[in-house]
Protein backbone atom coordinates (compact mmCIF):
# COMPACT_ATOMS: atom_id res chain seq x y z
CA UNK A 1 0.00 0.00 0.00
CA UNK A 2 2.97 2.19 0.87
CA UNK A 3 4.34 1.69 -2.66
CA UNK A 4 0.62 2.87 -4.50
CA UNK A 5 0.93 6.04 -1.97
CA UNK A 6 4.28 6.84 -3.18
CA UNK A 7 3.23 6.51 -6.91
CA UNK A 8 0.57 8.66 -6.15
CA UNK A 9 2.45 11.48 -4.70
CA UNK A 10 3.87 12.18 -8.79
CA UNK A 11 0.79 11.74 -10.44
CA UNK A 12 -1.35 14.73 -11.44
CA UNK A 13 -5.16 14.92 -9.44
CA UNK A 14 -7.51 13.70 -11.98
CA UNK A 15 -5.11 10.27 -12.45
CA UNK A 16 -5.23 10.18 -8.51
CA UNK A 17 -8.77 10.45 -8.54
CA UNK A 18 -9.41 7.56 -10.49
CA UNK A 19 -6.62 5.43 -8.31
CA UNK A 20 -8.65 6.88 -5.26
CA UNK A 21 -11.39 5.65 -6.09
CA UNK A 22 -10.20 2.11 -6.37
CA UNK A 23 -8.89 1.55 -3.15
CA UNK A 24 -11.94 3.15 -1.13
CA UNK A 25 -13.59 0.44 -2.81
CA UNK A 26 -10.91 -1.93 -2.03
CA UNK A 27 -11.23 -0.72 1.55
CA UNK A 28 -8.54 1.28 2.70
CA UNK A 29 -9.64 4.61 3.52
CA UNK A 30 -7.94 4.81 6.84
CA UNK A 31 -4.54 4.22 4.83
CA UNK A 32 -5.98 6.89 2.25
CA UNK A 33 -6.60 9.15 5.30
CA UNK A 34 -2.76 9.74 6.27
CA UNK A 35 -2.09 10.47 2.36
CA UNK A 36 -4.98 13.23 2.12
CA UNK A 37 -4.55 16.51 3.71
CA UNK A 38 -7.15 17.03 5.71
CA UNK A 39 -8.44 19.67 4.54
CA UNK A 40 -8.84 18.44 0.85
CA UNK A 41 -11.93 17.06 -0.69
CA UNK A 42 -12.50 16.08 -4.07
CA UNK A 43 -16.11 16.22 -5.29
CA UNK A 44 -16.52 13.23 -7.00
CA UNK A 45 -15.61 10.43 -4.54
CA UNK A 46 -16.13 9.94 -1.39
CA UNK A 47 -13.08 9.82 0.68
CA UNK A 48 -13.35 10.04 4.58
CA UNK A 49 -11.62 7.71 8.06
CA UNK A 50 -14.81 5.96 8.37
CA UNK A 51 -14.68 1.74 8.45
CA UNK A 52 -15.35 1.43 4.08
CA UNK A 53 -18.79 1.40 3.23
CA UNK A 54 -20.37 -1.29 1.13
CA UNK A 55 -21.24 -0.82 -2.15
CA UNK A 56 -21.45 -2.69 -5.24
CA UNK A 57 -18.78 -4.94 -6.53
CA UNK A 58 -18.29 -5.34 -10.36
CA UNK A 59 -15.99 -8.75 -9.90
CA UNK A 60 -13.09 -9.57 -12.16
CA UNK A 61 -14.52 -12.54 -13.47
CA UNK A 62 -18.32 -11.67 -15.01
CA UNK A 63 -18.26 -10.62 -18.72
CA UNK A 64 -21.44 -9.73 -20.38
CA UNK A 65 -22.29 -11.63 -23.18
CA UNK A 66 -24.69 -10.96 -26.48
CA UNK A 67 -27.28 -13.93 -27.56
CA UNK A 68 -24.49 -15.60 -29.87
CA UNK A 69 -21.87 -15.47 -26.81
CA UNK A 70 -20.14 -12.64 -27.81
CA UNK A 71 -18.41 -10.74 -24.82
CA UNK A 72 -19.86 -7.11 -24.90
CA UNK A 73 -17.54 -5.70 -22.31
CA UNK A 74 -16.06 -7.00 -18.63
CA UNK A 75 -17.36 -4.81 -16.10
CA UNK A 76 -14.51 -4.52 -13.89
CA UNK A 77 -12.43 -2.85 -16.67
CA UNK A 78 -14.91 -0.13 -17.56
CA UNK A 79 -13.60 2.96 -17.03
CA UNK A 80 -15.10 5.18 -14.68
CA UNK A 81 -16.47 8.42 -16.60
CA UNK A 82 -16.66 11.65 -15.12
CA UNK A 83 -19.57 12.52 -17.08
CA UNK A 84 -21.61 10.54 -19.02
CA UNK A 85 -24.68 11.31 -21.76
CA UNK A 86 -27.74 12.91 -20.68
CA UNK A 87 -27.04 14.55 -17.64
CA UNK A 88 -27.01 18.03 -17.20
CA UNK A 89 -27.18 20.64 -14.05
CA UNK A 90 -30.65 21.01 -14.29
CA UNK A 91 -31.23 17.47 -13.22
CA UNK A 92 -28.47 17.33 -10.63
CA UNK A 93 -30.17 20.19 -9.20
CA UNK A 94 -33.87 18.73 -9.36
CA UNK A 95 -31.39 15.32 -7.91
CA UNK A 96 -30.67 17.66 -4.63
CA UNK A 97 -27.47 17.92 -4.97
CA UNK A 98 -25.90 21.54 -5.01
CA UNK A 99 -23.65 21.70 -8.13
CA UNK A 100 -22.10 25.26 -6.99
CA UNK A 101 -20.89 24.19 -3.91
CA UNK A 102 -17.23 24.63 -3.41
CA UNK A 103 -16.61 21.26 -1.85
CA UNK A 104 -19.08 18.09 -1.99
CA UNK A 105 -17.80 14.73 -0.53
CA UNK A 106 -21.19 12.94 -2.03
CA UNK A 107 -21.32 12.45 -5.75
CA UNK A 108 -24.13 13.61 -8.14
CA UNK A 109 -27.04 11.32 -8.76
CA UNK A 110 -26.19 9.90 -12.31
CA UNK A 111 -29.61 9.76 -14.58
CA UNK A 112 -28.96 6.77 -17.23
CA UNK A 113 -31.24 6.35 -19.81
CA UNK A 114 -32.23 2.70 -20.71
CA UNK A 115 -31.81 3.21 -24.50
CA UNK A 116 -30.28 -0.44 -25.09
CA UNK A 117 -29.16 -2.76 -22.24
CA UNK A 118 -25.82 -3.01 -23.64
CA UNK A 119 -25.50 0.91 -23.37
CA UNK A 120 -27.46 1.02 -20.22
CA UNK A 121 -25.02 -1.30 -18.43
CA UNK A 122 -21.84 0.20 -19.47
CA UNK A 123 -23.35 3.29 -17.54
CA UNK A 124 -24.26 1.78 -14.36
CA UNK A 125 -21.04 0.21 -14.46
CA UNK A 126 -19.11 3.56 -14.88
CA UNK A 127 -21.15 4.98 -12.14
CA UNK A 128 -20.52 1.94 -9.79
CA UNK A 129 -16.79 2.05 -10.42
CA UNK A 130 -17.33 6.04 -9.62
CA UNK A 131 -18.91 5.51 -6.05
CA UNK A 132 -21.14 7.09 -7.85
CA UNK A 133 -25.03 7.01 -7.08
CA UNK A 134 -27.40 6.55 -10.07
CA UNK A 135 -31.22 6.06 -11.45
CA UNK A 136 -31.98 4.24 -14.86
CA UNK A 137 -34.66 5.67 -16.51
CA UNK A 138 -36.69 4.77 -19.65
CA UNK A 139 -35.65 6.14 -22.63
CA UNK A 140 -37.50 9.40 -23.59
CA UNK A 141 -38.63 9.96 -19.91
CA UNK A 142 -38.18 13.04 -17.84
CA UNK A 143 -36.93 13.03 -14.64
CA UNK A 144 -38.40 15.61 -13.33
CA UNK A 145 -41.35 14.89 -14.25
CA UNK A 146 -40.98 11.40 -12.51
CA UNK A 147 -40.61 13.34 -9.23
CA UNK A 148 -43.70 14.75 -9.91
CA UNK A 149 -45.92 11.46 -9.60
CA UNK A 150 -46.59 11.39 -5.81
CA UNK A 151 -49.02 12.45 -3.31
CA UNK A 152 -47.69 15.01 -0.98
CA UNK A 153 -50.46 14.68 1.36
CA UNK A 154 -51.25 11.14 2.66
CA UNK A 155 -53.50 10.39 5.60
CA UNK A 156 -52.56 7.23 7.60
CA UNK A 157 -55.79 5.64 9.03
CA UNK A 158 -54.65 3.96 11.85
CA UNK A 159 -52.67 5.28 14.95
CA UNK A 160 -48.65 5.39 15.27
CA UNK A 161 -48.94 5.10 10.83
CA UNK A 162 -46.38 7.29 8.81
CA UNK A 163 -46.62 7.90 5.41
CA UNK A 164 -43.24 7.19 3.69
CA UNK A 165 -41.49 10.36 3.49
CA UNK A 166 -38.63 11.80 0.83
CA UNK A 167 -35.18 11.09 1.69
CA UNK A 168 -32.34 13.28 1.16
CA UNK A 169 -29.34 12.35 -2.05
CA UNK A 170 -26.84 13.56 0.29
CA UNK A 171 -27.11 10.42 2.91
CA UNK A 172 -24.07 9.01 4.45
CA UNK A 173 -24.48 5.90 2.26
CA UNK A 174 -23.72 4.97 -1.04
CA UNK A 175 -27.22 4.54 -2.80
CA UNK A 176 -29.12 3.85 -6.12
CA UNK A 177 -32.82 5.04 -7.34
CA UNK A 178 -35.14 2.66 -9.46
CA UNK A 179 -38.14 3.05 -10.64
CA UNK A 180 -41.64 1.43 -9.32
CA UNK A 181 -43.55 -0.61 -11.60
CA UNK A 182 -46.25 1.63 -11.29
CA UNK A 183 -48.85 -0.25 -11.49
CA UNK A 184 -51.26 1.77 -9.28
CA UNK A 185 -50.27 4.69 -10.90
CA UNK A 186 -47.16 6.70 -12.46
CA UNK A 187 -43.98 5.25 -11.99
CA UNK A 188 -42.05 6.91 -9.23
CA UNK A 189 -38.30 6.95 -7.78
CA UNK A 190 -37.30 5.19 -4.74
CA UNK A 191 -33.59 5.42 -3.43
CA UNK A 192 -32.66 2.74 -1.45
CA UNK A 193 -28.68 1.93 0.45
CA UNK A 194 -26.59 -0.65 -2.55
CA UNK A 195 -25.94 -2.18 1.11
CA UNK A 196 -30.12 -3.67 0.95
CA UNK A 197 -29.37 -5.03 -2.55
CA UNK A 198 -26.00 -6.48 -1.41
CA UNK A 199 -27.38 -8.07 1.72
CA UNK A 200 -29.87 -9.92 -0.65
CA UNK A 201 -26.93 -10.72 -3.37
CA UNK A 202 -25.24 -12.95 -0.71
CA UNK A 203 -28.61 -14.66 0.59
CA UNK A 204 -29.35 -15.71 -2.95
CA UNK A 205 -26.18 -16.93 -3.72
CA UNK A 206 -25.56 -19.01 -0.80
CA UNK A 207 -29.25 -20.82 -1.21
CA UNK A 208 -28.73 -20.78 -4.54
CA UNK A 209 -25.10 -22.37 -4.74
CA UNK A 210 -24.65 -19.61 -6.97
CA UNK A 211 -20.87 -19.01 -7.52
CA UNK A 212 -18.62 -17.77 -10.43
CA UNK A 213 -18.66 -20.81 -12.49
CA UNK A 214 -22.66 -19.55 -13.28
CA UNK A 215 -24.47 -17.59 -16.03
CA UNK A 216 -27.44 -15.42 -14.91
CA UNK A 217 -29.45 -14.14 -18.48
CA UNK A 218 -31.51 -11.06 -18.01
CA UNK A 219 -35.34 -10.43 -20.37
CA UNK A 220 -36.22 -7.11 -19.41
CA UNK A 221 -34.97 -3.63 -19.48
CA UNK A 222 -32.67 -1.66 -16.97
CA UNK A 223 -34.96 0.39 -16.14
CA UNK A 224 -37.34 -2.27 -14.46
CA UNK A 225 -35.97 -2.31 -11.34
CA UNK A 226 -35.73 -6.71 -11.30
CA UNK A 227 -33.21 -6.99 -14.36
CA UNK A 228 -31.26 -4.16 -13.33
CA UNK A 229 -30.97 -6.16 -9.26
CA UNK A 230 -30.32 -9.33 -11.45
CA UNK A 231 -27.52 -7.69 -13.27
CA UNK A 232 -25.90 -6.31 -9.74
CA UNK A 233 -26.22 -9.84 -8.43
CA UNK A 234 -24.44 -11.47 -10.91
CA UNK A 235 -21.43 -9.20 -10.86
CA UNK A 236 -21.18 -9.45 -7.36
CA UNK A 237 -20.52 -12.86 -7.28
CA UNK A 238 -18.84 -13.16 -10.18
CA UNK A 239 -21.51 -15.10 -12.28
CA UNK A 240 -21.63 -14.58 -16.77
CA UNK A 241 -24.57 -12.12 -17.44
CA UNK A 242 -26.28 -12.82 -21.13
CA UNK A 243 -28.42 -10.13 -22.24
CA UNK A 244 -30.86 -11.96 -24.53
CA UNK A 245 -34.21 -9.40 -24.04
CA UNK A 246 -34.13 -8.35 -27.71
CA UNK A 247 -35.12 -11.34 -28.74
CA UNK A 248 -38.29 -13.10 -29.35
CA UNK A 249 -39.26 -15.66 -27.21
CA UNK A 250 -38.30 -19.10 -29.15
CA UNK A 251 -34.98 -17.36 -29.95
CA UNK A 252 -34.17 -16.72 -26.24
CA UNK A 253 -35.10 -19.99 -25.31
CA UNK A 254 -32.09 -21.43 -28.22
CA UNK A 255 -30.00 -18.49 -26.28
CA UNK A 256 -30.91 -19.98 -22.84
CA UNK A 257 -29.99 -23.54 -24.57
CA UNK A 258 -26.53 -22.39 -25.99
CA UNK A 259 -25.05 -20.00 -23.52
CA UNK A 260 -25.84 -22.91 -21.35
CA UNK A 261 -27.40 -19.95 -18.63
CA UNK A 262 -27.95 -21.66 -15.60
CA UNK A 263 -29.72 -18.76 -13.48
CA UNK A 264 -33.02 -16.98 -15.29
CA UNK A 265 -34.34 -13.89 -13.68
CA UNK A 266 -38.08 -13.15 -15.22
CA UNK A 267 -41.84 -11.95 -14.60
CA UNK A 268 -44.86 -14.14 -14.88
CA UNK A 269 -45.73 -12.08 -18.54
CA UNK A 270 -42.30 -12.67 -19.50
CA UNK A 271 -42.96 -16.56 -18.35
CA UNK A 272 -46.04 -17.17 -19.89
CA UNK A 273 -44.36 -15.36 -23.33
CA UNK A 274 -41.32 -18.16 -22.64
CA UNK A 275 -43.62 -21.35 -22.41
CA UNK A 276 -46.08 -20.26 -25.23
CA UNK A 277 -43.34 -19.98 -27.26
CA UNK A 278 -42.42 -23.63 -27.20
CA UNK A 279 -43.97 -24.99 -30.32
CA UNK A 280 -41.34 -23.04 -32.14
CA UNK A 281 -38.54 -23.88 -30.00
CA UNK A 282 -39.78 -27.71 -30.47
CA UNK A 283 -39.09 -30.72 -27.89
CA UNK A 284 -35.34 -29.47 -27.08
CA UNK A 285 -34.61 -28.90 -23.58
CA UNK A 286 -32.28 -26.52 -21.27
CA UNK A 287 -30.31 -28.93 -19.13
CA UNK A 288 -27.92 -26.11 -18.00
CA UNK A 289 -30.83 -23.88 -16.78
CA UNK A 290 -30.68 -24.62 -12.92
CA UNK A 291 -33.00 -21.91 -11.02
CA UNK A 292 -35.76 -20.03 -12.16
CA UNK A 293 -36.38 -16.85 -10.33
CA UNK A 294 -40.13 -15.29 -11.20
CA UNK A 295 -41.31 -11.85 -9.12
CA UNK A 296 -42.72 -8.73 -10.33
CA UNK A 297 -46.41 -10.58 -9.66
CA UNK A 298 -47.86 -13.70 -9.03
CA UNK A 299 -47.21 -16.74 -10.81
CA UNK A 300 -50.51 -18.42 -11.95
CA UNK A 301 -50.11 -22.43 -11.46
CA UNK A 302 -50.70 -23.16 -15.06
CA UNK A 303 -47.70 -21.05 -16.34
CA UNK A 304 -45.48 -22.39 -13.15
CA UNK A 305 -45.98 -26.21 -14.48
CA UNK A 306 -45.25 -25.34 -18.20
CA UNK A 307 -42.36 -23.70 -16.66
CA UNK A 308 -41.44 -26.87 -15.14
CA UNK A 309 -41.77 -29.45 -17.78
CA UNK A 310 -39.78 -26.56 -20.29
CA UNK A 311 -36.81 -26.39 -17.76
CA UNK A 312 -37.32 -29.94 -16.19
CA UNK A 313 -33.64 -29.36 -14.88
CA UNK A 314 -34.29 -26.45 -13.17
CA UNK A 315 -35.93 -25.17 -9.59
CA UNK A 316 -39.10 -23.20 -9.83
CA UNK A 317 -38.69 -20.16 -6.92
CA UNK A 318 -41.43 -17.72 -7.25
CA UNK A 319 -40.81 -14.46 -4.95
CA UNK A 320 -42.89 -12.15 -3.77
CA UNK A 321 -41.82 -8.32 -3.09
CA UNK A 322 -41.84 -5.07 -4.84
CA UNK A 323 -39.69 -2.20 -5.79
CA UNK A 324 -39.78 -0.51 -2.22
CA UNK A 325 -39.60 -4.07 -0.58
CA UNK A 326 -37.08 -6.32 -2.43
CA UNK A 327 -37.39 -9.97 -1.10
CA UNK A 328 -40.74 -10.24 1.04
CA UNK A 329 -41.28 -14.48 0.36
CA UNK A 330 -39.91 -17.04 -1.72
CA UNK A 331 -40.79 -20.47 -2.38
CA UNK A 332 -39.40 -23.66 -1.50
CA UNK A 333 -40.46 -27.38 -2.41
CA UNK A 334 -43.07 -27.26 0.69
CA UNK A 335 -44.90 -24.11 -0.67
CA UNK A 336 -48.60 -25.09 -1.25
CA UNK A 337 -50.59 -24.62 -4.02
CA UNK A 338 -51.68 -20.71 -4.25
CA UNK A 339 -48.69 -19.34 -1.72
CA UNK A 340 -45.88 -17.29 -2.68
CA UNK A 341 -43.69 -19.11 0.07
CA UNK A 342 -42.66 -18.36 3.27
CA UNK A 343 -40.45 -15.33 4.82
CA UNK A 344 -37.42 -14.44 2.94
CA UNK A 345 -34.53 -14.87 5.19
CA UNK A 346 -33.76 -11.50 7.72
CA UNK A 347 -37.77 -10.92 6.74
CA UNK A 348 -40.61 -10.42 9.57
CA UNK A 349 -44.10 -10.04 8.39
CA UNK A 350 -47.18 -9.61 10.00
CA UNK A 351 -51.08 -9.42 9.07
CA UNK A 352 -53.11 -6.73 10.67
CA UNK A 353 -57.01 -6.16 10.05
CA UNK A 354 -58.36 -2.28 9.78
CA UNK A 355 -58.14 -1.57 13.20
CA UNK A 356 -54.17 -2.42 13.17
CA UNK A 357 -54.44 -5.47 15.43
CA UNK A 358 -52.85 -8.73 14.81
CA UNK A 359 -54.94 -11.47 12.95
CA UNK A 360 -54.73 -14.76 11.50
CA UNK A 361 -57.19 -14.40 8.76
CA UNK A 362 -57.03 -11.72 5.88
CA UNK A 363 -55.47 -8.59 6.69
CA UNK A 364 -52.38 -5.75 5.26
CA UNK A 365 -49.24 -7.25 4.82
CA UNK A 366 -46.92 -5.10 7.22
CA UNK A 367 -43.24 -6.54 6.42
CA UNK A 368 -39.60 -5.27 8.09
CA UNK A 369 -36.03 -6.91 6.53
CA UNK A 370 -32.90 -5.33 6.00
CA UNK A 371 -34.03 -4.92 1.94
CA UNK A 372 -36.55 -1.98 2.61
CA UNK A 373 -36.17 0.57 0.34
CA UNK A 374 -35.16 4.22 2.08
CA UNK A 375 -37.74 6.48 0.69
CA UNK A 376 -39.09 8.02 -2.21
CA UNK A 377 -36.98 10.91 -3.80
CA UNK A 378 -39.59 13.02 -3.54
CA UNK A 379 -42.89 13.03 -1.56
CA UNK A 380 -45.41 9.97 -0.62
CA UNK A 381 -47.52 7.47 -1.78
CA UNK A 382 -51.23 6.64 -0.56
CA UNK A 383 -50.34 2.73 -0.19
CA UNK A 384 -46.88 3.34 1.49
CA UNK A 385 -46.76 3.87 4.65
CA UNK A 386 -44.34 2.90 8.02
CA UNK A 387 -45.14 1.21 11.32
CA UNK A 388 -42.98 0.73 14.38
CA UNK A 389 -40.21 -0.60 11.67
CA UNK A 390 -42.14 -2.15 9.38
CA UNK A 391 -43.46 -1.30 5.83
CA UNK A 392 -46.68 -1.73 4.50
CA UNK A 393 -47.43 -0.83 0.41
CA UNK A 394 -51.09 -1.67 0.52
CA UNK A 395 -51.12 -5.29 0.18
CA UNK A 396 -53.21 -7.51 1.55
CA UNK A 397 -53.37 -11.45 2.53
CA UNK A 398 -53.29 -14.28 4.92
CA UNK A 399 -49.94 -16.56 6.93
CA UNK A 400 -51.07 -20.31 7.27
CA UNK A 401 -49.80 -21.92 10.25
CA UNK A 402 -46.66 -22.67 8.81
CA UNK A 403 -45.73 -19.31 7.54
CA UNK A 404 -46.84 -19.61 4.38
CA UNK A 405 -48.13 -16.17 2.72
CA UNK A 406 -51.70 -16.17 0.20
CA UNK A 407 -51.47 -13.18 -1.25
CA UNK A 408 -54.99 -11.30 -2.28
CA UNK A 409 -54.27 -8.41 -3.97
CA UNK A 410 -53.90 -4.73 -3.27
CA UNK A 411 -55.89 -2.46 -1.10
CA UNK A 412 -56.57 -0.21 -3.90
CA UNK A 413 -57.32 -2.61 -6.25
CA UNK A 414 -60.60 -4.17 -4.44
CA UNK A 415 -64.11 -3.66 -5.75
CA UNK A 416 -67.50 -4.41 -4.34
CA UNK A 417 -69.91 -6.36 -6.47
CA UNK A 418 -72.99 -7.36 -4.99
CA UNK A 419 -72.01 -6.37 -1.43
CA UNK A 420 -69.10 -9.26 -1.66
CA UNK A 421 -65.74 -7.45 -2.15
CA UNK A 422 -63.52 -9.25 -4.75
CA UNK A 423 -59.90 -8.55 -5.52
CA UNK A 424 -59.67 -7.74 -9.31
CA UNK A 425 -55.88 -9.18 -9.49
CA UNK A 426 -57.84 -12.95 -8.39
CA UNK A 427 -60.21 -12.87 -11.46
CA UNK A 428 -56.94 -12.20 -13.71
CA UNK A 429 -55.59 -15.25 -12.49
CA UNK A 430 -58.32 -16.96 -13.85
CA UNK A 431 -58.83 -15.54 -16.87
CA UNK A 432 -54.90 -15.90 -17.63
CA UNK A 433 -55.39 -19.94 -16.74
CA UNK A 434 -57.12 -20.14 -20.73
CA UNK A 435 -54.86 -21.14 -22.80
CA UNK A 436 -55.79 -18.47 -25.28
CA UNK A 437 -55.10 -15.28 -22.85
CA UNK A 438 -51.60 -14.04 -22.58
CA UNK A 439 -52.83 -10.75 -21.37
CA UNK A 440 -55.72 -9.47 -19.35
CA UNK A 441 -56.63 -6.65 -17.26
CA UNK A 442 -59.73 -6.50 -15.06
CA UNK A 443 -61.45 -3.13 -14.52
CA UNK A 444 -64.99 -2.25 -13.16
CA UNK A 445 -67.85 -0.30 -13.84
CA UNK A 446 -70.39 1.60 -11.49
CA UNK A 447 -73.50 -0.31 -11.58
CA UNK A 448 -76.86 0.71 -10.09
CA UNK A 449 -78.05 -2.88 -8.91
CA UNK A 450 -74.85 -4.52 -8.04
CA UNK A 451 -72.35 -1.55 -6.79
CA UNK A 452 -69.64 -2.16 -9.60
CA UNK A 453 -69.30 -5.18 -12.24
CA UNK A 454 -66.11 -6.54 -13.25
CA UNK A 455 -65.19 -5.80 -17.73
CA UNK A 456 -62.59 -8.04 -18.32
CA UNK A 457 -60.09 -6.54 -21.45
CA UNK A 458 -58.45 -9.18 -23.18
CA UNK A 459 -55.20 -8.79 -25.65
CA UNK A 460 -56.40 -9.86 -29.45
CA UNK A 461 -58.78 -9.11 -32.00
CA UNK A 462 -62.40 -9.62 -31.23
CA UNK A 463 -64.22 -12.74 -31.98
CA UNK A 464 -67.51 -13.88 -30.64
CA UNK A 465 -66.66 -17.16 -30.24
CA UNK A 466 -63.96 -16.23 -28.05
CA UNK A 467 -65.81 -13.88 -26.07
CA UNK A 468 -68.14 -16.57 -25.23
CA UNK A 469 -65.49 -19.25 -24.70
CA UNK A 470 -63.96 -16.87 -21.88
CA UNK A 471 -67.39 -15.95 -20.40
CA UNK A 472 -68.29 -19.75 -20.17
CA UNK A 473 -64.69 -20.51 -18.40
CA UNK A 474 -65.02 -17.69 -16.04
CA UNK A 475 -68.94 -18.26 -15.02
CA UNK A 476 -67.55 -22.06 -14.42
CA UNK A 477 -64.48 -21.04 -11.96
CA UNK A 478 -66.09 -18.30 -9.93
CA UNK A 479 -69.70 -18.53 -10.42
CA UNK A 480 -72.52 -16.00 -12.03
CA UNK A 481 -71.95 -12.77 -9.62
CA UNK A 482 -67.52 -12.72 -9.98
CA UNK A 483 -67.28 -13.59 -12.97
CA UNK A 484 -66.94 -10.63 -15.41
CA UNK A 485 -70.26 -9.26 -16.86
CA UNK A 486 -68.70 -9.05 -20.41
CA UNK A 487 -64.91 -9.65 -22.36
CA UNK A 488 -63.72 -6.23 -24.09
CA UNK A 489 -60.82 -6.98 -26.57
CA UNK A 490 -58.26 -4.77 -27.49
CA UNK A 491 -55.34 -5.71 -30.36
CA UNK A 492 -52.69 -4.19 -27.94
CA UNK A 493 -52.83 -3.33 -24.50
CA UNK A 494 -51.44 -0.64 -23.09
CA UNK A 495 -48.09 -0.95 -20.86
CA UNK A 496 -45.91 0.23 -18.66
CA UNK A 497 -42.08 0.81 -19.14
CA UNK A 498 -41.31 -1.88 -16.48
CA UNK A 499 -43.22 -3.88 -18.94
CA UNK A 500 -46.88 -4.80 -17.12
CA UNK A 501 -50.39 -3.39 -18.42
CA UNK A 502 -51.14 0.04 -17.63
CA UNK A 503 -54.12 -0.68 -15.30
CA UNK A 504 -55.00 3.39 -15.03
CA UNK A 505 -54.94 4.08 -18.55
CA UNK A 506 -57.29 0.85 -19.43
CA UNK A 507 -59.74 2.04 -16.89
CA UNK A 508 -59.71 5.27 -18.00
CA UNK A 509 -60.50 3.84 -21.48
CA UNK A 510 -63.69 1.54 -20.44
CA UNK A 511 -65.02 3.81 -18.27
CA UNK A 512 -64.91 6.89 -21.49
CA UNK A 513 -66.94 3.69 -23.74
Amino acid sequence: MLEVLEVLEVLEVLEVLEVLERLVAAGFSRQIRRFIPAQRCYSCCVIDTSEPKSVFRLHHATSVRDASGRVLMMPSSVSSARQLPGIDQEQARVAGHDTDSGQRCVPELRFIRDDTTEHGLRQVFQAVQALSPFCVIPDGSDSVRLDENVDDEVTPALAGVTAASPVSTKNEELYLQCLSSGTSGEARRIQRSQQSWISSFEVNARMLQATADDSYAIVGRLSHSLPLYASLEACHIGADLHLIGDLRPDRQLSALKELQTSVLYLTPAQARLLCRARPAFGQQQVPGLRHVLCGGGKLDEMTRHALSELFNNAAIVEFYGASETSFITMSNQQTPEGSVGCAYPGVKLKILDEEGEMTTAEGEIWVSSPYLFSGYSQGGWRDTRWRDGYLSIGECGQLDEAGFLFLRGRKARQANVADTRVYLEEIEAVLLQHATVEHCVVVTRQDALRGEVLLAVVEGSFDEQWRRQLLSFARERLGATLAPREILFLDSLPYLDAGKPDIVRIQTLVTSL
